[in-house]
Protein backbone atom coordinates (compact mmCIF):
# COMPACT_ATOMS: atom_id res chain seq x y z
CA UNK A 1 0.00 0.00 0.00
CA UNK A 2 1.17 3.34 -1.03
CA UNK A 3 2.36 5.57 2.43
CA UNK A 4 2.83 9.13 2.92
CA UNK A 5 5.14 10.36 5.78
CA UNK A 6 3.76 13.72 7.79
CA UNK A 7 6.12 15.42 10.54
CA UNK A 8 4.01 15.63 13.89
CA UNK A 9 1.44 17.24 14.62
CA UNK A 10 0.03 17.55 11.02
CA UNK A 11 -0.01 13.27 11.04
CA UNK A 12 -2.58 13.38 14.25
CA UNK A 13 -4.11 16.23 12.70
CA UNK A 14 -4.95 14.01 9.18
CA UNK A 15 -5.34 10.97 11.96
CA UNK A 16 -8.07 13.00 13.90
CA UNK A 17 -9.61 14.33 10.89
CA UNK A 18 -8.77 17.73 11.74
CA UNK A 19 -6.68 17.96 8.77
CA UNK A 20 -8.65 16.53 5.81
CA UNK A 21 -6.02 18.26 3.03
CA UNK A 22 -2.52 17.88 2.70
CA UNK A 23 -0.87 20.48 1.09
CA UNK A 24 2.64 19.61 -0.91
CA UNK A 25 4.86 21.21 -3.34
CA UNK A 26 4.35 18.26 -5.67
CA UNK A 27 1.56 16.60 -7.29
CA UNK A 28 0.93 12.47 -8.16
CA UNK A 29 -0.94 10.77 -10.62
CA UNK A 30 -1.44 8.36 -7.46
CA UNK A 31 -5.19 7.98 -5.71
CA UNK A 32 -6.48 5.58 -3.85
CA UNK A 33 -5.62 3.74 -0.17
CA UNK A 34 -3.17 5.61 1.41
CA UNK A 35 -1.02 5.27 5.08
CA UNK A 36 -0.54 8.07 6.99
CA UNK A 37 3.27 7.58 8.97
CA UNK A 38 4.32 9.98 11.23
CA UNK A 39 7.88 10.87 11.19
CA UNK A 40 10.18 10.19 13.70
CA UNK A 41 11.19 13.63 13.61
CA UNK A 42 9.42 15.83 15.87
CA UNK A 43 10.70 19.57 16.19
CA UNK A 44 10.66 21.95 18.56
CA UNK A 45 9.18 24.25 16.38
CA UNK A 46 6.24 21.94 15.35
CA UNK A 47 6.14 21.23 19.35
CA UNK A 48 5.34 25.23 19.92
CA UNK A 49 2.57 25.03 17.08
CA UNK A 50 0.88 22.79 19.61
CA UNK A 51 0.75 25.71 22.10
CA UNK A 52 -1.21 27.74 19.53
CA UNK A 53 -4.33 27.89 18.36
CA UNK A 54 -5.90 26.03 16.69
CA UNK A 55 -3.16 23.34 17.39
CA UNK A 56 -4.20 23.67 20.71
CA UNK A 57 -7.80 22.84 20.35
CA UNK A 58 -7.64 20.15 17.99
CA UNK A 59 -5.01 18.31 20.08
CA UNK A 60 -6.20 18.93 23.67
CA UNK A 61 -8.67 16.49 23.78
CA UNK A 62 -5.71 13.78 22.87
CA UNK A 63 -2.77 14.64 24.39
CA UNK A 64 -3.66 17.66 27.14
CA UNK A 65 -3.65 18.11 30.82
CA UNK A 66 -4.68 20.50 33.04
CA UNK A 67 -2.58 21.02 36.40
CA UNK A 68 -5.08 22.17 39.09
CA UNK A 69 -2.46 22.45 41.62
CA UNK A 70 -1.20 25.71 39.79
CA UNK A 71 -3.00 29.12 38.47
CA UNK A 72 -6.26 27.66 39.71
CA UNK A 73 -6.98 25.07 37.50
CA UNK A 74 -6.32 27.19 34.43
CA UNK A 75 -2.61 25.58 33.40
CA UNK A 76 -3.48 23.81 30.43
CA UNK A 77 -0.93 22.40 28.03
CA UNK A 78 0.16 19.54 25.92
CA UNK A 79 2.33 16.89 26.56
CA UNK A 80 3.91 16.70 23.16
CA UNK A 81 5.91 13.74 24.41
CA UNK A 82 3.17 11.45 24.13
CA UNK A 83 2.25 12.11 20.67
CA UNK A 84 3.21 9.26 18.83
CA UNK A 85 6.34 9.46 16.45
CA UNK A 86 7.98 6.86 14.06
CA UNK A 87 4.98 4.87 13.66
CA UNK A 88 1.86 4.16 11.13
CA UNK A 89 -1.07 6.03 12.66
CA UNK A 90 -3.94 5.86 10.21
CA UNK A 91 -5.13 4.75 6.93
CA UNK A 92 -7.30 6.88 4.18
CA UNK A 93 -7.60 7.51 0.52
CA UNK A 94 -6.31 9.79 -1.68
CA UNK A 95 -9.28 11.20 -3.17
CA UNK A 96 -7.49 13.96 -5.62
CA UNK A 97 -4.73 16.27 -6.10
CA UNK A 98 -5.56 19.99 -7.03
CA UNK A 99 -3.32 22.71 -7.94
CA UNK A 100 -4.15 25.91 -4.91
CA UNK A 101 -5.56 28.25 -7.27
CA UNK A 102 -4.89 32.07 -6.73
CA UNK A 103 -7.85 33.04 -6.10
CA UNK A 104 -10.39 31.55 -3.41
CA UNK A 105 -12.44 28.99 -5.71
CA UNK A 106 -15.27 26.12 -4.93
CA UNK A 107 -14.83 22.80 -5.68
CA UNK A 108 -18.44 21.29 -5.99
CA UNK A 109 -17.02 18.07 -7.43
CA UNK A 110 -15.94 16.44 -4.12
CA UNK A 111 -18.80 17.41 -1.56
CA UNK A 112 -18.49 21.58 -2.26
CA UNK A 113 -15.32 22.23 -0.78
CA UNK A 114 -13.10 25.37 -1.24
CA UNK A 115 -9.03 26.38 -1.52
CA UNK A 116 -8.00 27.68 0.00
CA UNK A 117 -9.88 26.34 2.95
CA UNK A 118 -12.19 27.92 5.95
CA UNK A 119 -9.68 27.71 9.38
CA UNK A 120 -8.90 25.80 11.41
CA UNK A 121 -7.91 23.65 8.11
CA UNK A 122 -6.43 27.54 6.65
CA UNK A 123 -3.44 27.12 9.67
CA UNK A 124 -3.02 23.44 9.27
CA UNK A 125 -1.31 23.59 5.40
CA UNK A 126 0.45 25.94 3.22
CA UNK A 127 -1.97 27.11 0.77
CA UNK A 128 0.31 29.40 -1.61
CA UNK A 129 -1.06 29.05 -5.12
CA UNK A 130 0.80 26.86 -7.21
CA UNK A 131 1.32 24.17 -4.33
CA UNK A 132 -1.00 21.41 -4.39
CA UNK A 133 -3.76 20.29 -1.94
CA UNK A 134 -3.67 16.51 -1.48
CA UNK A 135 -8.06 15.52 -0.66
CA UNK A 136 -7.99 12.74 1.68
CA UNK A 137 -11.29 10.96 2.65
CA UNK A 138 -12.36 7.76 4.71
CA UNK A 139 -9.76 8.06 6.95
CA UNK A 140 -9.76 5.15 9.71
CA UNK A 141 -7.29 5.81 12.77
CA UNK A 142 -5.75 2.20 13.99
CA UNK A 143 -5.92 1.19 17.54
CA UNK A 144 -2.58 0.84 18.01
CA UNK A 145 0.07 2.81 15.99
CA UNK A 146 2.60 0.09 13.82
CA UNK A 147 6.45 1.06 14.41
CA UNK A 148 7.78 1.83 11.11
CA UNK A 149 10.31 3.88 9.17
CA UNK A 150 9.42 6.63 6.88
CA UNK A 151 10.41 7.48 3.79
CA UNK A 152 10.58 10.87 1.63
CA UNK A 153 7.34 11.12 -1.00
CA UNK A 154 5.04 8.22 -1.85
CA UNK A 155 6.76 4.82 -0.51
CA UNK A 156 5.51 1.47 -0.72
CA UNK A 157 4.31 0.32 2.97
CA UNK A 158 4.13 -3.58 3.52
CA UNK A 159 2.85 -3.22 7.30
CA UNK A 160 -0.70 -3.41 6.81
Amino acid sequence: MKALTLYQPWATLVAIQAKRIETRSWKTDYRGPLVIHASKKFSAEAADLCKDSPFFEALFPLFGRVNRDEYGGKDAWIMVENIPTGCILATCRLLNVIEIPDIRRAYPHWGTFYLPPDEPELNFGDYTPGRYAWLLEKVEVLKTTIPCRGSLGLWECDKL
